[in-house]
């Protein structure tokens, strides 16, 4: 028997997501969502009454507005409840009041991507009993990479890797803004270094002002971060405009340490990855090709054609894409020579993939 799972927000876009993440897992997936126009409460309540696992997929500041708490009467011991907010202590403080079980989550991805595997998923669990089985099953069968922790700690810590971090590409950015700097132009003069921070600062800014809003305003550990942050900055403008060389080093030296050999040779490692992608993409013979489905042999299939007409390949690169897999192929020839479009041409014919423009 399918598991039936109520999605409270199934047409926003994390709702839409989860509602193929859970079809896949096999689970039968019924929902309401504001969207669909006045009475959402009363909607809501006929998904808690008929679920047996609900799911909160709703903007932050509704979950502190009270969107679980006018839902707790319906609850039942046998549910289970989970979140999937950006913060943790005041959804599940809110889903505790209920009687069902209780599991915060958090998935570290935007729901433009095509699945959870590989990504990040911070685990609260707060309330587990008979559920708990079904709820790792679950988890694992996503794939991603499970960090369990309390809601305090989550909310702690992502005041750091999501607060801070938004935070210092929103200030770059209204930098950038209020210096009258063209982006575009800057673009121009730049190594693919400059390219990875604009395009970080790109993402934030492509999606809803309100969701950053709840993501800095919500969780009561980020003023004093940023607080921290302006003082350290402070410091800098203080340093540099004195040019008080040996402070700088000292300071640079500290963090250095702080941060350790370890990681730093993996972020180092990383960086030089997405800088050789990013040149990578910017050479001047290349194709993107799109599938809609990878399947085994597919590769080879695809760079058997173009061995077939002797055009050798530079580069390849593989990435998922929100509507299939997109395949970056480099070449040692313009596009335009005829041995290429007839390469094209029979990839297309023969169903192997299309080319992106």
């Amino acid at each position: 028997m399918k598991t039936l799972v109520g999605i409270i927000g199934h047409k926003g876009k994390y709702g839409l997501f989860l509602q193929r993440l859970f079809a896949d897992y096999g689970c039968e997936v019924i929902g309401a969502d504001a969207q669909d126009g006045p009475g959402v409460d009363t909607r809501n309540r006929m998904i808690v009454d008929k679920a047996q696992v609900v799911v909160f997929s709703v903007p932050p500041r509704e979950v502190v507005d009270g969107a679980i708490a006018r839902l707790v009467d319906r609850s039942r011991p046998e549910q289970l409840w989970m979140d999937i907010t950006s913060i943790k202590v005041a959804p599940v403080s809110a889903m505790l009041a209920s009687r069902a079980e209780v599991l915060g989550l958090h998935p570290m991805c935007a729901p433009t991507s095509k699945s959870l595997r590989g990504q990040t998923i911070v685990v609260c669990p707060a309330r587990l009993n008979h559920w708990q089985s079904w709820a790792e099953d679950f988890l694992h069968w996503t794939g991603a990479k499970l960090k369990v922790c309390s809601p305090e700690e989550h909310d702690r810590t992502i005041a750091i890797v999501q607060g801070l971090v938004h935070a210092m590409q929103l200030t770059m950015a209204a930098t950038i803004r209020s210096l009258g700097q063209d982006v575009r132009e800057s673009l121009s003069f730049t190594s693919p270094v400059y390219r990875i921070a604009i395009s970080l600062i790109g993402r934030i800014l492509k999606q809803d002002a309100a969701l950053y809003a709840d993501i800095q305003m919500l969780n009561p550990n980020i003023p004093q971060v940023l607080s921290q942050a302006a003082i350290e900055l402070n410091k800098l403008l203080e340093t540099v405009g004195t040019h008080k060389q040996e402070v700088f080093a000292e300071q640079f030296v500290a963090s250095r340490d702080h941060f350790g050999r370890e990681e730093l040779d993996d972020a180092f490692h990383l960086f030089e990855e997405l800088n050789q992608l990013l040149a990578d993409r910017s050479s001047e013979h290349q194709v993107l090709l799109e599938v809609r489905e990878d399947k085994p042999g597919l590769l080879h299939a695809i760079t058997g054609v173009f061995a077939e007409r002797g055009i050798n390949l530079t580069h390849i690169h593989s990435f998922r894409a929100a509507d299939g897999y997109r395949f970056l192929l480099g070449l040692d020839r313009p596009r335009e020579k005829i041995a290429v479009q007839l390469a094209l041409g029979q990839i297309a014919e023969c169903g192997l993939a299309n080319e992106v423009k």
